[in-house]
């Protein structure tokens, strides 16, 4: 009988881990819990955000760093932070609410380090079905 941890190795499954800190400049406030604060949809040069409710409003200023959740003890490593300016808000109910960001000012290296993070995570994802098919 094969068993499954011979055959599958399980960080091939976990997925990529962002910590994100949303900061209202406008209001002067910030989501102060880490896990309250979810990147949903990267675009171009816009981010799609999942918040706490009132944490902004239409065409408030915003800045937002994204980083690489470190694993055990290490820290988190710094991705991109971006200044910019909230273009739609969605209310989901919950005390959730839905942003997208129109990001104002960045810098274009680290925008494209974020966008190879997950280009090459869909790369490993495609080998790894392209090998279980044979």
């Amino acid at each position: 009988m094969i068993k499954a941890d011979e055959v599958f190795n399980a960080s091939d499954f976990e997925s990529i881990r962002l910590v994100v800190h949303f900061q209202n400049i406008t209001t002067r406030t910030e989501v102060k819990d880490k896990k309250s604060a979810q990147l949903i949809e990267i675009g171009d040069k816009w981010l799609t955000l999942e918040l706490p409710s009132k944490s902004c409003n239409d065409r408030h200023n915003v800045m937002v760093d994204v980083k690489r959740a470190g694993k055990g003890k290490q820290k988190d490593v710094d991705i991109l932070s971006v200044t910019g300016k909230v273009f739609s808000v969605e209310d989901l109910g919950d005390n959730r609410m839905q942003v997208v960001v129109e990001c104002v000012q960045f810098e274009e290296r680290r925008w494209n380090d974020l966008l190879s993070l997950y280009a090459n995570r869909q790369a490993e994802i495609q080998k790894f079905f392209a090998a279980v098919k044979g």
